[in-house]
């Protein structure tokens, strides 16, 4: 009798696992990197349609791009850092910000090539600290940095080439899985989001949500210095360095949350820097106004939540054109080929 009811249990296990790969996800296998830490494992597809869907492939790098190919002489190359707005599992790869702005790039005179490096959890200050195995391996001539409020968590690291904080494919628990082999099941990483959903929701909870000024300033003081910091640190690394910031969307009033002091903050400290900031409020608001269209949100989801759809995904790239259209920004480095 217990033999039998364990063959039904794995039995239904592996029909499960089956079903879930087949219909609603296909887990990201990492793997640790010589130069950039815990990838997704190169060569390798994964399959996402808990927010939206996406098939995704990993170039040899691990980025979720096209294979990098040797650069080319007089070709400008636009490498995109950011966080999961960036890598964008949620859609096809070429509906991310980045390959839109190469194929709208493609009527300008200049030779443009543009590359994703977004990568799941990394906050600006992630870039920073790996910049020069990032300029090593991607050779960019501008950089783009996607950032919203909630990437200024995370601080510069005090030893150089380590992030402070673990992200997430880092953590504890994930190292665990994978020393157990459970990361390559797709039924244990199904149960570890409808996990992380529900604490989502619970967070959600008005209870949950009441203010604590106290805690509301030591956040943001916290986020003015890993601001302060990362800024500094990408600006040297990459002079040719544009901001994109993008607001949190407010499901509840279909539009944005208003303007928080990390926001506000940022201007000001791109102008100190003299860093160029695209803000994508106001551009978001208009064309939603215009034309009805959430910049957030999915067939599967609520629109004004989650990540930004293809849509905000074109919105971002259009934004990017006017700004690497300027004559003061077309002229390509002399840049030397591999």
């Amino acid at each position: 009798m217990a033999f039998k009811v364990i063959a039904a249990l794995l039995l239904s296990l592996v029909l499960w696992e089956v079903a879930l790969r087949v219909f609603l996800l296909r887990p990201i296998l990492y793997r640790d990197t010589a130069a950039l830490g815990q990838m997704p494992k190169p060569g390798s597809s994964a399959l996402w349609t808990v927010e939206g869907r996406g098939v995704l492939h990993f170039n040899e790098l691990g980025l979720r791009n096209p294979p990098i190919a040797p650069k080319r002489a007089g070709e400008t190359r636009i490498v995109a850092f950011g966080d999961s707005y960036t890598e964008a599992y949620q859609m096809p790869v070429e509906k991310t910000f980045p390959l839109r702005l190469q194929t709208l790039l493609r009527q300008e005179p200049a030779m443009f090539s543009v590359i994703n490096a977004g990568h799941n959890g990394s906050a600006p200050a992630y870039f920073a600290a790996l910049a020069p195995q990032y300029r090593r391996l991607l050779k960019p001539d501008w950089i783009i940095v996607l950032v919203h409020d909630s990437d200024w968590k995370q601080a510069l690291p005090r030893k150089p080439g380590v992030p402070s904080a673990p992200r997430p494919s880092e953590s504890r628990r994930h190292k665990i899985m994978l020393r157990l082999g459970l990361e390559s099941l797709t039924i244990t990483k199904y149960l570890t989001i409808r996990s992380s959903f529900a604490r989502l929701a619970r967070n959600a909870t008005p209870a949950a949500q009441a203010p604590d000024p106290n805690a509301a300033r030591d956040e943001n003081a916290r986020g003015f210095a890993a601001m302060d910091e990362s800024l500094g640190a990408l600006q040297k690394e990459f002079p040719r360095l544009v901001v994109v910031h993008i607001p949190s969307p407010s499901q509840k009033d279909a539009t944005f949350a208003p303007a928080s002091v990390l926001e506000r903050r940022l201007a000001g400290r791109c102008r100190a820097f003299g860093i160029p900031l695209i803000l994508m409020r106001q551009p978001i608001l208009a064309d939603y106004a215009r034309t009805g269209w959430p910049p957030f949100g999915f067939a599967n989801t609520l629109p004004w939540s989650g990540h930004p759809n293809a849509h905000g995904h074109d919105l971002i790239a259009q934004e990017l054109v006017k700004f690497f259209s300027r004559p003061q920004t077309l002229p390509a480095p002399k840049s030397t080929p591999e």
